[in-house]
């Protein structure tokens, strides 16, 4: 009985059995069987005879049960892809993937550290409303799932620095940034506004191609207690940019 069983772990280590088709399962419970049973006729007197008279009962036996527990398994396991599903809807934001505003606030929350530099940024695209207006707002959509991948990809690539980003509504993110305290933010918020500020982003419908500038509003969390009002101050900052010519950087 050991050898099926160490088949059937070297199987569900190397492979992936939930993607198994019926006929490989029933191959594989098929050579479960003979591994099992074969001794038999070796190694028990009349080996041979016992062997024919409980072959049907044996093997009808294996699938049964490798059928009927290959049903359960495959069902956990949609069952667990499900739920993951509807956590990952349940947190993100369906247009740009980014976490939406009660994930975020709650993660930031949980894992603040207030030995580490920590902040919040806010991030609004410049005269997006005009794009909307001209483009079409399913073209603004294009644009904001575009906008979230830069952002991914920036945040990927930088060392030392954690980085959660959010959708905070519309064209606005929101960012918390958690760093060692030799760590500068205004070289990581400025990579960022440098990104996009190269980065040709395409419309849907026409593939034409447009550019993007963003402003930031950037404020340090000094108690977990005061997340709230810093999110605030960082959202007035983000104003002060937009207000003074936009395509800017305000630091509370």
């Amino acid at each position: 009985m050991v050898f099926p069983v160490l088949l059937a772990l070297l199987f569900r280590k190397f492979g992936k059995p939930y993607k198994l088709n019926p006929f490989f399962v029933f191959s594989l419970i098929t050579l479960c069987w003979l591994i099992c049973d074969i001794p038999i006729i070796f190694i028990v007197p009349n080996g041979w005879e016992i062997f024919k008279d409980i072959i049907f009962i044996r093997y009808g036996s294996f699938l049964l049960t490798g059928y009927t527990l290959s049903f359960f398994i495959r069902q956990s396991i949609k069952e667990n892809e499900w739920k993951e599903q509807l956590q990952y809807y349940a947190e993100r934001d369906p247009l740009t993937g980014l976490y939406n505003l009660r994930t975020f606030m709650t993660y930031v929350r949980n894992h603040f550290s207030p030995a580490k530099q920590n902040y919040i940024v806010m991030a609004d695209i410049d005269h997006f409303k005009h794009i909307n207006d001209i483009y079409g707002h399913l073209n603004g959509d294009a644009i904001l799932k575009q906008l979230a991948n830069v952002f991914k990809n920036v945040a990927a690539q930088m060392t030392g620095v954690h980085i959660l980003i959010g959708r905070y509504g519309g064209e606005e993110f929101i960012f918390f940034i958690e760093m060692e305290k030799n760590k500068d933010i205004q070289s990581v918020v400025a990579a960022f506004q440098d990104k996009v500020r190269i980065t040709p982003f395409y419309l849907e419908d026409t593939n034409e191609k447009i550019n993007l500038t963003l402003s930031f509003g950037v404020c340090p969390i000094e108690n977990i207690n005061g997340l709230t009002d810093s999110t605030g101050k960082a959202d007035k900052c983000l104003y002060r940019s937009k207000n003074n010519g936009r395509n800017q950087i305000s630091y509370a």
